[in-house]
């Protein structure tokens, strides 16, 4: 099912996905079903881990809110998501450096490939993007936030669990090069944030303790922080660097003011957005909306309101998506009880990633698969060796 969906993140165009057949539509649900259906026997047991736990109860609260007003569309959304975490949490799952290394180099392959033959709209050198952004470079020919999302899990797989020093300092070299030059501030806040956790572990010991639990509320809040920083932004709107305001301000121009630096981040105004849906009905929420259609465009800074998972889960469900942080919440604490470093670091990559994107938190995305999947390996990974006393 991984490699199905590389291929459909290779070669078809998402930014068309509205054109979309039915036909194609059911070929890329298809195999996320199927994967639920064959693992109900895995989730069908009385011992249930609390992350499950926490979204199966978010399934069935979610149903029975969604059948009332007849919201099949959050329904079918928010049930399949969940099903399919559970699904990967009980069966375990999981995919290592090895597939994930080997997608990786399929992909710069494939991607320079495509862009010599005039297909897509990025190539894997600077220059060759048909971006706003020209030195953007991408592992996917027609997106880029996949594109980083994915040298990301490339650098964490290899980081914690490729055991040859060779390989392992190629890997992470070409992820961070792809990373780098993607332009995506999400991207290096998160590579930051692992930096500062990673540092964090070596002055305190990691495990279930209320400085780790606290860790991803806090990276989150820093987040947030970093991309409404006015006073910062002022200081650098003045920057002559090109590729310091490409980075900051998608302009080589920098930006001219406070004002004008906080309205080229549009997200925390999608933020704003989503806020005021959900203070319209704080308990269950709005249901499937349009943005455009409740907040006027100059407002909400999008049309689509698809890049915040998030607030839009809350202006969706409303209180109902406090589970769905819960289920964040619990992974990060799993992981620190298990003192799995990689896992924790996933946490934060998926934490910060849901309230700055949303189109790849669906169950049948290529990232979405590889990021739980090599959760579950780093998972597997870490756990102690137990010795029989037979």
């Amino acid at each position: 099912m991984l490699i199905y969906t590389w291929v459909l993140y290779t070669f078809i165009d998402r930014g068309v996905e509205e054109n979309v057949s039915l036909p194609l539509y059911i070929a890329t649900v298809a195999p996320a079903v199927l994967f639920v259906l064959f693992s109900i026997p895995y989730c069908v047991r009385l011992r249930y881990q609390k992350p499950a736990f926490a979204l199966l109860l978010l399934l069935i609260l979610t149903a029975g809110c969604s059948l009332a007003r007849a919201d099949f569309s959050t329904l079918i959304s928010v049930g399949s998501l969940s099903a399919m975490l559970i699904a990967m949490r009980h069966s375990k799952v999981s995919v290592g450096p090895g597939l994930i290394n080997s997608l990786f180099l399929l992909s710069i392959v494939t991607c320079a490939t495509m862009h010599a033959f005039g297909m897509g709209r990025y190539g894997i050198l600077p220059g060759q993007a048909d971006d706003e952004i020209p030195w953007r470079v991408s592992l996917f020919a027609f997106n880029v936030t996949s594109s980083w999302m994915f040298a990301l899990i490339v650098i964490g797989l290899n980081y914690f669990h490729n055991r040859r020093l060779v390989s392992k300092t190629v890997f992470i070299s070409a992820a961070l090069y792809f990373l780098i030059f993607s332009a995506s501030r999400t991207g290096l806040i998160i590579l930051v944030l692992w930096i500062a956790f990673l540092a964090s572990t070596q002055v305190i010991l990691l495990r279930e303790r209320r400085f780790y639990k606290l860790f991803i509320p806090c990276a989150v809040a820093a987040f947030v922080i970093a991309l409404n920083a006015e006073g910062v932004l002022l200081l650098l709107t003045d920057s002559s660097n090109p590729i310091v305001n490409e980075v900051l301000f998608k302009s080589t121009e920098g930006a001219g003011s406070a004002e004008q630096a906080k309205t080229s981040i549009q997200r925390t105004m999608l933020w704003s957005s989503h806020a005021q849906i959900f203070m319209e009905n704080p308990w269950i929420g709005r249901g499937t909306f349009q943005l455009e259609n409740v907040v006027p465009f100059e407002e909400s800074g999008t049309a689509t309101g698809s890049e915040s998972f998030l607030t839009g889960l809350f202006a969706r469900i409303g209180v109902l998506a406090v589970l769905f942080v819960y289920f964040i919440y619990l992974l990060a604490g799993d992981a620190a009880r298990e003192k799995d470093r990689l896992s924790f670091c996933f946490a934060i990559f998926f934490a910060v990633s849901s309230l700055a994107y949303g189109s790849y938190i669906v169950p049948y995305d290529f990232v979405f698969l590889a990021l739980f999947g090599a959760m579950n390996y780093s998972r597997r990974a870490s756990r102690p060796l137990r010795v029989s006393a037979r």
